[in-house]
């Protein structure tokens, strides 16, 4: 037995080691960087306006404290026939593959992403924001597809018939929505997965905020619901989201009958 050679070998083999959790290391931080060699911001989200479907992402940048280059496009008023020339005359121009607001732009991945529900996915496990494995993400997913089946109801009637609908979006399309993540949310410590944030608790937070907008009263009779809002509303960067231009947005664009 040579236990010089030993020896030899294994201070080797824990220098390969060492040499591996150091590129994993940098791979890690590569990935997770949010800015480019050039300093300027490694994301650039593109969307109206308006809150809308890009609340979601705005919000997790500004929880993860990452910059971004946030584009937002106007549409004009009645005088000008609501015109949305300044997203349609760009819309086929950057590379989109499929052309859409919001979409993301990955800079240090050459990445384009278009659909919100695979940005805010994207965004989630690029920043590390919150739950990054099953069956976590299953809940945060299926929670998230309620939250998007709500807003979609409320979409309809801004954009549509308001405020006819008003009371049947209230009273009769929305409620059983409601009943139902009510119910999920009992017992629920601080967000949608128990302990830890999920993107889908960012969509459930403007779900109620937008809503609340709406009709200040629609969740008195929800209290679990009235209490994730109040521990998200707590979270330590609302203060600064708060304080963001983002966070005064009009909910919807301009041809929306309830903005």
């Amino acid at each position: 037995f040579n236990l010089t050679f030993y020896i030899q070998r294994s201070l080797a083999n824990m220098s390969v080691l060492n040499k591996l959790d150091s590129l994993i290391d940098y791979i890690n931080q590569a990935s997770t960087s949010s800015s480019n060699d050039d300093g300027q911001p490694r994301f650039t989200l593109g969307y109206w306006k308006i809150c809308g479907f890009a609340n979601t992402p705005r919000m997790m940048f500004v929880y993860a404290n990452v910059p971004f280059n946030n584009v937002m496009y106007e549409q004009k008023g009645a005088e000008d026939q609501f015109s949305r020339a300044e997203w349609t005359d760009v819309k086929h121009t950057l590379q989109l593959s499929f052309p859409n607001v919001p979409y993301l732009i990955d800079h240090a991945r050459n990445l384009r992403l278009t659909e919100s529900g695979a940005i805010n996915a994207y965004i989630a496990r690029q920043l590390n924001i919150g739950v990054q494995s099953d069956p976590e993400l299953a809940i945060a997913d299926m929670v998230d597809g309620v939250v998007r089946d709500c807003m979609s109801m409320f979409a309809r009637l801004c954009y549509g018939q308001y405020p006819e609908m008003r009371s049947v979006y209230l009273e009769q399309q929305l409620p059983p929505k409601l009943k139902y993540l009510e119910s999920f949310m009992k017992d629920k410590a601080k967000f949608i997965c128990g302990d830890t944030i999920s993107c889908a608790d960012f969509a459930l937070y403007y779900m109620i905020f937008a809503n609340s907008k709406l009709e200040p009263k629609l969740f008195d009779s929800c209290p679990n619901l009235q209490a994730f809002y109040r521990r998200f509303n707590a979270l330590p960067f609302m203060e600064k989201w708060n304080a963001l231009e983002y966070s005064k947005l009009p909910l919807n664009n301009t041809v929306a009958k309830f903005r």
